[in-house]
């Protein structure tokens, strides 16, 4: 019995060292928090509709964005995982695909976005093939190792027919993990645009501290 409970135990201590380590019972803070939660709620009341038009604009780019950005990098991630499938290709052939896709993987978004604003500048085009970039490195990881674990026996039953790699994709793979696929390729998309948003609120505080640290000191 006291076994079964050393892992929640231990669990439990951990999370409360994490929590106390980072200010979660500094009642100041919170209270500090509390306080510009409702200053911020009070500045927000009433809304400035005049902005409307603008944030409505900017928003519906930016699902514009996430969604072109993840069907490309979707259908880029495709063949790539399809080469990374040692069942379909020699382990070579497989390794290769796969160190492809986790060197594209460990890049971070944001230095894919700088590369891509060197080619084509600033705009959404640039965060479009960077976000395509980022999906490519997950989607091709997820998608191989989901055809990896296709049923053998089916796999082997077509094979059996005489059927080539193509029509192995096309009828076995494919249709086995069509689910998986798809919710992969909605959760990428809810993934990126919440990535975007958070990106955009980083950049925003760190714009406004760069202001207030350098730009009206120096005045």
């Amino acid at each position: 019995m006291r076994s079964k409970l050393v892992v929640p135990v231990t669990a439990a201590f951990f999370l409360f060292a994490a929590l106390a380590h980072l200010g979660f019972f500094d009642g100041q803070r919170l209270a500090r928090g509390f306080r510009n939660l409702g200053i911020l709620g009070s500045e927000m009341i009433p809304p400035d509709m005049e902005i409307l038009p603008t944030a409505g604009a900017a928003l519906w780019e930016t699902v514009e964005m996430s969604f072109a950005g993840t069907l490309l990098g979707f259908l880029a991630s495709l063949p790539l995982s399809i080469l990374g499938t040692r069942r379909l290709f020699s382990s070579w052939v497989a390794h290769i695909a796969r160190f492809v896709a986790a060197g594209i993987r460990t890049i971070p978004v944001l230095l894919w976005a700088i590369v891509f604003v060197i080619l084509f500048g600033l705009g959404p085009l640039a965060g479009t093939f960077g976000i395509a970039a980022y999906t490519v490195g997950y989607l091709a990881k997820i998608y191989a190792d989901l055809f990896e674990g296709t049923d053998p026996e089916i796999l082997e039953a077509v094979g059996s027919t005489g059927a080539s790699r193509l029509q192995l994709v096309r009828f076995v793979f494919l249709p086995e993990g069509a689910n998986a696929i798809l919710t992969q390729l909605l959760f990428m998309i809810a993934l990126v645009l919440l990535l975007i948003l958070v990106v955009v609120l980083a950049m925003d505080g760190l714009s406004a501290w760069v202001r207030k640290r350098f730009l009206l000191t120096a005045q």
